[in-house]
């Protein structure tokens, strides 16, 4: 039986949009010149208002031995008790509105997703070097400078790890990952990008794609399966 005091994912995010929406309002950068070229494939996923980088795990190797048969992780930064909980309540809602701890998400897959109604796929190539230095220094780190254990590890393979930065309003997880574009050596705006929506426009405009197919219509049974 669900906690009487706890809210769906979907109602705790609804709670915090009035103190977002002002920065969602905000114009998006102008759209970076496309530069499909050669470079390290990766890609950006986005899923409701959440972005994160895949990239493969060799490129990260300490991360290898919390899934060492897995070819891809999707990384993504998030406010650390919103992100962690597996039913965000009111609490957790109201605390992501203001600064606090982050981690980093590390989800490991064999694959690549789909692209569909649930999930946003943009294949994109840029400086691995640079990208994965990015991604390791977005990791907390002991004092010897290695990778703490997760502070939380659920099946199959979802890891989470505490972040070297905070999380704030001003720095979400769509500036992250704008960030790690950026990192990659790809032409993005970050400073300003807050929303999914900034940061998934400049990653279509990057993209080698020829094109991005609208995603098929979603009853709202299955949406709610899907984000749970």
């Amino acid at each position: 039986m669900r906690r009487p005091d706890r809210l769906p994912r979907r109602a705790a995010l609804a709670l915090a949009l009035p103190a977002l929406a002002p920065a969602c309002a905000l114009p998006g950068p102008p759209p970076p010149r496309p530069v499909c070229g050669p470079g390290a494939p990766f890609h950006v996923t986005a899923s409701d208002w959440h972005s994160e980088v895949l990239v493969p795990v060799h490129w990260l190797p300490e991360l290898a031995p919390l899934a060492p048969r897995a070819a891809l992780v999707s990384l993504g930064f998030g406010q650390r008790d919103f992100f962690m909980a597996e039913r965000p309540g009111l609490a957790e809602a109201l605390a992501a509105l203001a600064p606090g701890p982050a981690v980093i998400r590390a989800d490991f897959a064999d694959a690549p997703p789909r692209h569909g109604a649930a999930l946003e796929v943009v294949p994109l190539s840029g400086g691995r070097a640079g990208l994965a230095r990015f991604l390791a220094a977005s990791f907390a780190r002991d004092a010897g400078g290695r990778l703490p254990p997760p502070l939380l590890s659920l099946p199959p393979a979802r890891h989470f790890l505490a972040a070297a930065r905070r999380y704030s309003l001003a720095y979400t997880c769509n500036t992250w990952t704008a960030e790690a574009l950026a990192a990659a050596g790809l032409p993005v705006a970050v400073a300003g990008t807050l929303s999914r929506g900034q940061v998934m426009a400049q990653a279509r405009a990057l993209s080698c794609a020829e094109a991005f197919p609208a995603p098929p219509p979603s009853s709202s049974a299955a949406e709610a399966r899907a984000h749970g």
